[in-house]
């Protein structure tokens, strides 16, 4: 696809409605992400959905993809192989186990075309469970693709000086709501409640990603 392609969306519903900047960066945003991605991350369980919703699928996947550039500055290649995102993924869009700093990132990405929007309550409170489970080694009905990682997951999980850390990343600028933010906060306060400080989070933000 080209310029004229993600052309498309909400600001085009109405040929009097002229599109916001957030829309138009939330635009360049989904261009780049599929330039860098759309020949790298495995959509072959999604070859039955529409052409819009796949490429929009392709592109909130790319954005989990993209949080890892940004955090651990590998390659697109590296970050779509970390990619868990589909049936049964806990919520969790991808994993990365970075051996070095000793650290187990869990991303939850969101795709919001309109720029707007944030996470909602069962987005976080899937990614949440989801977390929690793979702490406590449940991987019951887990996919492949977190099957996969199991091991590594376990070993940071048990590894001595490993941290944890939750990034969620969406393509907003809307910060979450405070009975979002408190679904994770309470997280947090459950995982490090002896005082280790094993568990952190952060967000990435439209801006945030477009700049980088």
């Amino acid at each position: 696809g080209g310029d004229k392609e993600f052309g498309k969306g909400s600001c085009q519903n109405n040929h009097e409605k002229e599109c916001t900047m957030s829309e138009i960066i939330v635009k360049r945003v989904k261009k780049e992400l599929y330039d860098l991605f759309s020949t790298k991350i495995d959509m072959s369980d999604c070859i039955d959905e529409a052409p819009d919703q796949k490429k929009d699928h392709l592109i909130s996947r790319s954005i989990a993809g993209y949080a890892l550039i940004m955090e651990e500055n590998i390659t697109p290649d590296e970050a779509a192989l970390c990619i868990t995102d589909g049936g049964n993924d806990y919520g969790i869009d991808a994993i990365y186990i970075d051996s070095l700093s000793k650290r187990l990132i869990l991303i939850q990405s969101k795709l919001r075309n309109d720029g707007k929007s944030s996470l909602d309550i069962g987005d976080m409170s899937a990614f949440c469970q989801g977390i929690s489970r793979v702490v406590n080694s449940d991987y019951s009905n887990a996919n492949a693709k977190i099957l996969n990682k199991q091991s590594e997951i376990d070993a940071a999980v048990l590894g001595i000086g490993y941290k944890i850390e939750a990034i969620v990343i969406y393509t907003s600028n809307s910060p979450l709501a405070p009975d979002i933010k408190d679904i994770i906060e309470k997280t947090k306060n459950r995982m490090n409640e002896d005082g280790n400080d094993i568990f952190s989070y952060k967000t990435f933000l439209l801006n945030d990603i477009y700049t980088y």
